[in-house]
């Protein structure tokens, strides 16, 4: 009777050991599951960033715009416009200010300068992403011509990723009169 008692507690004791803790593979699933929701986070922030980048760039470019036609309505040419003149007259908006160089909402290069005999001015971002550069490209009926990476974007043109066609560091030209 002693024995089978020490015998039973022993089972019991196994037992209780064998399910203290959790298996190697319940750990693993946790892992991968915690895994998962780390990385669909990672991108709901990533595509927030994009998608709040481009707005930045648009707000940007529009007061960009509007300052130009500002400093330069007195004189009615853009013949001397320069990233240095509007830096100058303080047309640049302040999110695209870095270390006195203008710059756009991925930290590309923005350069303006005079088109069309002084008629017209160009601002040209550069490094835009694909993404980002077909949302901008979306807006070729507020401009009076566009150029993605050296193509001439037609008005009825859709912008695909075949026109944003560099990941990184695609170059869009706006011109404006």
């Amino acid at each position: 009777m002693i024995r089978n008692k020490k015998l039973l507690h022993a089972i019991r004791m196994r037992k209780a050991q064998n399910q203290l803790g959790f298996s190697l593979m319940e750990t693993l699933a946790v892992f991968v599951i915690i895994g998962l929701v780390m990385a669909a986070a990672a991108l709901a922030i990533y595509n927030g960033k994009n998608a709040a980048n481009v707005s930045v760039a648009q707000e940007n470019l529009s007061y960009l715009r509007v300052n130009i036609h500002d400093v330069y309505s007195h004189v009615r040419s853009f013949a001397s416009i320069s990233n240095d003149e509007l830096i100058a007259a303080r047309a640049v908006p302040q999110g695209m200010l870095l270390n006195d160089t203008i710059v756009n909402a991925w930290n590309g290069d923005v350069t303006v300068a005079s088109a069309n005999d002084g008629r017209a001015f160009t601002i040209q971002f550069d490094d835009v992403p694909v993404d980002a550069c077909i949302k901008l490209g979306a807006q070729r009926d507020s401009w009076d011509s566009l150029s993605i990476n050296g193509t001439d974007i037609e008005l009825e043109q859709v912008i695909t990723q075949e026109v944003c066609s560099d990941n990184l560091s695609n170059t869009i030209i706006f011109t404006a009169h």
